[in-house]
């Protein structure tokens, strides 16, 4: 596109009998430009044709969903005639995102109305995401720019954001302070009665959920290893173990000839398999599993409960 004198893109309009340039409306889910253009331009007086509340050049864009500018895209609204009454673009719908420029123009909006009233914009969107400035004339920077003349630069347009979301704004900063909890339970000293005791309220645990089955009680892991593998018992083992006869070697004493017989050599007691009840940590970090459970040291309450005197 070339440039005009003010350095607005110009759309080569000129001022004719052949009509006045309406409203360009696109109604979608989701529009998208790449390397794409969206002009609306006129050069026409719509007060030739006594139409003087219809604006000329503008755009209207509705999505609902996502509207995405990349690739030195542009949407320029341009009113160039004399008193011609237009150039406003107006953007509403979901998110918009420009992406950054990779070239010498960017993706830019404009809204122009060169010696008549208009040159306005107004974004209303959920959230607007890409950086961008306001300059009056084309940058390699994404630019959003509205401008009205009057012939000496007097006169400039309007530029409105509506967002949700604004990229340009500081992060919320989040508390920093951290909840006590010996500040959320009251120690207070039992009293009588059953309405003193509803007046208190109650703290009722159900299922399990990690939490123990009695505040007094300590926290205890009830995981099982379940083994599916099939293995004999210790009765089978000893039956196995001496089923089998050890030959036994002597010799006679006339011949030196020698004679077996078998005579049953008791069997070693063997090792009974457990499941594992416990597990410690190695030295290498490896976990190694125990026969017997490990040794749970239960800490000391958190708060201290408040001491309450007997009444006499």
């Amino acid at each position: 596109m070339p440039l005009a004198q003010d350095g607005f893109p110009d759309s080569d309009t000129d001022e004719s009998e052949r009509g006045v340039a309406g409203t360009l409306k696109i109604h979608a889910e989701s529009l998208t430009l790449d390397n794409g253009k969206l002009l609306a331009a006129t050069g026409k007086n719509s007060n030739n044709n006594n139409q003087e509340d219809q604006e000329a050049a503008t755009i209207k864009l509705k999505v609902s969903g996502l509207t995405t500018l990349d690739n030195n895209s542009l949407i320029l609204a341009d009113a160039t005639g004399v008193q011609v009454k237009g150039g406003n673009i107006t953007i509403e719908g979901g998110f918009m995102i420009l992406f950054p420029s990779d070239g010498e123009t960017g993706n830019d909006i404009f809204a122009n109305a060169q010696q008549g009233q208009g040159g306005e914009i107004n974004i209303t969107l959920q959230g607007l995401f890409g950086n961008f400035t306001s300059q009056q004339g084309l940058t390699r920077f994404n630019d959003i720019s509205a401008i009205s003349l009057t012939g000496d630069l007097s006169l400039f347009g309007l530029l409105e954001i509506n967002s949700a979301i604004n990229p340009g704004e500081d992060p919320e900063n989040l508390p920093t302070s951290t909840v006590d909890p010996s500040q959320l339970i009251v120690a207070n000293c039992p009293r009588s009665g059953k309405v003193a005791v509803d007046q208190l309220g109650e703290f009722i645990v159900t299922g399990r959920g990690g939490l123990p089955p009695s505040p007094l009680d300590p926290m205890n892991s009830q995981s099982v290893w379940v083994d599916w593998r099939t293995l004999n018992t210790e009765e089978e083992t000893i039956e196995e173990a001496t089923s089998t006869p050890t030959p036994e070697v002597s010799y006679l004493p006339m011949r030196g000839k020698r004679r077996t017989a078998n005579t049953p050599t008791p069997a070693r007691r063997k090792k009974k398999i457990v499941e594992a009840q416990g597990w410690t940590v190695g030295e290498d970090g490896t976990i190694i599993l125990t026969a017997e459970p490990n040794t749970v040291t239960p800490k000391s309450n958190w708060y201290s409960p408040r001491s309450c005197g007997s009444k006499g």
